[in-house]
């Protein structure tokens, strides 16, 4: 916009139709808080306290006092065997409650993986496919990612301007989803 006047403009027309806030700060979009330092050009977006309060909804309660750096538990490769084999999930399968809260954690964590903290979103992914023949594994998979969000709960992403191409090439790593597949 030019001038006050179009904005003003703009936002009275709008409203006639859209409830919506207007902060010309940019301080807040979509429930992520964005700090700006036009000097160095950069952006630090975050979401303080939605993990302290998604935790205290889906009733968390940490099960160890360490800190948890990953999201997901690894299975310790078998160093010196000729073949590595995919680990069979022997769980017991969940009540329909228990697969209810598994989706209320995946559901809850999700946008805050895909927004802010991208560290999380192997984990829920795995979970997620899961949950309709979730079993006890499952339940300690979901308990794990929670302590990982309780030991990391204010993430935030810086974004700085350059002028640089980004070129991606993909990989894949094997035995690391249940019946053997590939990602």
């Amino acid at each position: 916009y030019k001038s006050q006047k179009d904005i003003k403009h703009l936002i009275s027309i709008m409203q006639l139709k859209y409830k919506f806030k207007v902060d010309f700060d940019a301080k807040q979009y979509i429930g992520i808080n964005l700090v700006w330092d036009y000097n160095r050009r950069t952006v630090c977006c975050s979401m303080k306290d939605y993990i302290k309060q998604a935790l205290t909804e889906l009733e968390h309660i940490p099960t160890d006092s360490r800190h948890h750096s990953a999201p997901s538990c690894v299975q310790r490769p078998d160093y010196g065997a000729q073949m590595q084999y995919a680990h069979d999930d022997n769980g017991d399968p969940l009540p329909e409650l228990r697969i209810k809260y598994v989706e209320r954690v995946v559901g809850k964590l999700l946008y805050y993986a895909r927004a802010i903290d991208n560290t999380m979103l192997h984990a829920i992914n795995d979970i997620a496919t899961q949950k309709s023949d979730a079993t006890t594994s499952t339940i300690k998979a979901v308990q794990y990612l929670l302590n990982y969000a309780y030991s990391n709960p204010d993430a935030s992403v810086v974004f700085r301007a350059s002028n640089i191409i980004l070129h991606v090439d993909s990989d894949a790593v094997y035995l690391v989803a249940p019946q053997t597949r590939s990602r």
